[in-house]
Parts: C-alpha cells; sequence; structure tokens
C-alpha cells in the first residue's frame, strides 16, 4: 500500500459513520469500500476461475511462471474479505513472487460455520493439484483469519493424507480463537 493509499483510508475511516454495533453486512460493506481504495496495477490480469466448487479467480503478474501458485486465502475475522478486498495484495504477491495467485472466496461465518472454511481452502488445493499443479510448486498463504485458515489447511492436508504444499506462510495469522493471549495479557498471573 503506497502512502497515498494510506492517507486515502485513514481520511475515509475519519469521515465514515461512527458504528457502536455494526451489523455483519455493515462491516461487510465497509470492508469492501476499503477495498476499493486499493486498485490493482494495470498489467496484472485478474480472471474468475471456479476451484472445484469455490468461486475464485487467477491473479498473475506479467513474468508469473505458470507452474508456481500462491493459494491465498484473505484475512477478515472469517466474516468479512473477499476477493474484491485483496485482488490488489494478491497482484503485488503475484509480481513480487513471480507466482501466480490463486484468491478464494472462502465461505465466511456465521452463515457458514467452521470447517466451511477449511472445506473451501482444502477444496480449491485438491482442484489445484488435479489441474496438474505439482504440490511442492504450491503455497498456502494467508493474512490475519487467512493466516489462521493457512494453519487449518495445512493440517486438513495432512489428515487427509494428500500431498503437502511446499510451504505455508501466514502474515499475522489469527491462530489463537479462544483468546488465551489475550487473557494471559490482561492478567499475567493466570
Amino acid at each position: 500500500m503506497s502512502l497515498q493509499q494510506l492517507e486515502t483510508l485513514v481520511l475515509m475511516l475519519k469521515a465514515g459513520p461512527r458504528l457502536d454495533n455494526p451489523s455483519v453486512a455493515e462491516m461487510r460493506a465497509g470492508f469492501e469500500q476499503m477495498g476499493k481504495t486499493m486498485p490493482v496495477a494495470p498489467d496484472v490480469k485478474c480472471e474468475p476461475v471456479k476451484a472445484g466448487t469455490v468461486r475464485s479467480e487467477w491473479v498473475t503478474a506479467p513474468g508469473a511462471d505458470a507452474s508456481r501458485v500462491i493459494l491465498y486465502l484473505h484475512g477478515g475475522g472469517y466474516v468479512i474479505g473477499s476477493i474484491d478486498t485483496h485482488r490488489a495484495m494478491a497482484g503485488m504477491l503475484s509480481r513480487e513472487a513471480a507466482s501466480r495467485v490463486l484468491l478464494i472466496d472462502y465461505r465466511l461465518a456465521p452463515e457458514h460455520p467452521f470447517p466451511a472454511a477449511v472445506e473451501d481452502s482444502v477444496a480449491a488445493y485438491k482442484w489445484l493439484v488435479a489441474q496438474g499443479i505439482a504440490p511442492a510448486k504450491i503455497v498456502v498463504a494467508g493474512d490475519s483469519a487467512g493466516g489462521g485458515l493457512t494453519v487449518s489447511t495445512l493440517v486438513a492436508i495432512r489428515d487427509q493424507n494428500l500431498k503437502l504444499p511446499a510451504a505455508g506462510v501466514c502474515l499475522s495469522p489469527w491462530i489463537d480463537l479462544e483468546g488465551l493471549w489475550e487473557r494471559a495479557l490482561a492478567d499475567p498471573a493466570k
């Protein structure tokens, strides 16, 4: 994100309505609006695709090696976020990693509780392998809740005795869903 994009985002947050207890729909709409402030580079190709049953999008920067794939799982607390909110980031990842990025729209809570997101992520991974992508050429990655989902996806892949991907990359992963770390900070004696 450029400094100008960050400044635009900060101004938008300051100018936007303050909601004390926003609904899921309001949170999603706000996050989608923020996503629009981060455009995809004009030379990045975005191609909708179904990865099995999962709505997805190939995001490919010029020079990306078609045999290398990052299966990217967006953040958003398992409740918000989408292809639209993370497309620009996927474009930057594609460019920097010289790899295609498969960005998926996994099912969100609360309409689709656990393990729906894990099932969708594993389905997308299986689809990639069925398309002829070697597991050794796949990296599963995600930010925040997507980082936690990355860990869950890797465990599910292992537990299903599938060939493991080359790596998993977690960007600020939300992996403490019980809030144990937060409680420890509030009361270090526990």
